[in-house]
């Protein structure tokens, strides 16, 4: 037997094994001049492999004009749509077609179990769609919208036809940015008779864009991303409450990442594996600025080293990511990303095997 030559065929096996496991990235959105953005903002929603995800559509800025993201003010920007309905593989995007008008009074018949419904919470606001998100209706008022100033991202969960728990953010008692809360309804939204401070009030900068799901014993987990100023630095990280009692009260649970970079940091976004594994994808804005995923086997207790997704950033403005597990079991991890300093901002999906 040609020893030598078996091994050469069981390196190449090998090795094309490997390649087949790395990572691949998509682009859901890529348009030349143009800036996308932030699909943490506007929300993801899924059926088996279908994939609904919002975004920014905006142009790209002047760096010579805009210090901060390179987005230019002056020029119009609109909401945007991704879907897909091959698990990320292809993508189709339109324009967000939310109604206009002031926010008005929630309607108490939603279709709150119906698999077809879902909200999406911006601001003080929220619209509903019956139909995946091909039509919406709205705005509706958030709870607490009119006492308090409010900056909602779209996080919540369905517990009942009548039952509806909200993660929100409100600015803190002294107006700044921004502090998380839980707000619960059982009438369908006539009432909200829950309401819950998410861990304690940041004493410099903020807590806000929860990201939380529901385990199987009806523990809620709640994954925050923070910023809380020392001395010659920010400090941005991430942090993961638990409620037993359907948010009426939180506890610290676990801090999952100590260090998301400079800048702001990044939100995070939670996810249960198939396997029992909980995953919090994320960004860190430091050079190299790069899209990674931590690990937990204990249900958030403890969480392991983090796994770099794509390294390759082309500076600080990207990440924001949203994240779902596929029939097949890979993830498929949404983002916005730029590969140059000044290049364009596009929105991308990275596929990779957890």
């Amino acid at each position: 037997m040609n020893y030598s030559r078996l091994f050469l065929v069981v390196l190449c096996l090998v090795s094309a094994s490997s390649a087949a496991e790395e990572p691949r990235h998509v682009k859901v959105y890529f348009e030349e001049g143009r800036f996308a953005g932030w699909p943490a903002n506007n929300g993801m929603w899924t059926w088996g492999d279908e994939i609904l995800v919002g975004f920014t559509q905006g142009y790209l800025g002047d760096p010579k004009v805009e210090r901060g993201h390179l987005f230019a003010r002056d020029k119009p920007t609109n909401g945007a749509f991704g879907r897909s309905m091959d698990g990320g593989e292809t993508w189709e995007v339109t324009r967000q077609n939310f109604p206009a008008g002031p926010p008005k009074a929630m309607p108490t018949d939603l279709p709150l179990t119906d698999p077809k419904f879902i909200l999406t919470a911006r601001g003080k606001s929220m619209y509903t769609s019956n139909d995946k998100g091909h039509t919406w209706e709205g705005p509706w008022k958030l709870p607490f919208s009119e006492s308090m100033t409010l900056e909602a991202r779209t996080d919540y969960h369905v517990l009942g036809k009548k039952d509806l728990l909200l993660m929100l953010v409100a600015a803190k008692s002294n107006g700044n940015e921004g502090r998380p809360f839980s707000a619960r309804t059982l009438d369908g939204g006539k009432t909200w008779n829950q309401f819950t401070w998410i861990g304690k009030q940041p004493e410099t900068r903020f807590s806000i864009m929860p990201s939380s799901i529901r385990l199987e014993s009806g523990r809620l987990l709640a994954a925050i991303r923070r910023r809380e100023d020392v001395p010659f630095h920010n400090n941005n990280f991430i942090e993961l409450f638990a409620s037993d009692d359907n948010g009426l009260t939180w506890e610290l649970l676990a801090v999952p990442t100590k260090d998301l970079g400079v800048r702001n940091g990044n939100s995070p976004y939670l996810l249960r594996l198939e396997d029992g594994r909980l995953c919090i994808t994320t960004a860190n804005r430091s050079a190299p600025s790069h899209i990674f995923a931590v690990f937990s086997e204990d249900d958030g207790v403890t969480w392991g080293k983090k796994r770099v997704l794509r390294g390759d950033g082309g500076g600080w403005d990207l990440g924001y990511t949203q994240s779902m597990q596929r029939s097949d079991g890979k993830v498929v991890t949404i983002y916005y990303f730029h590969e140059t300093l000044h290049g364009e901002r596009y929105i991308a999906a990275t596929i990779w095997k957890p």
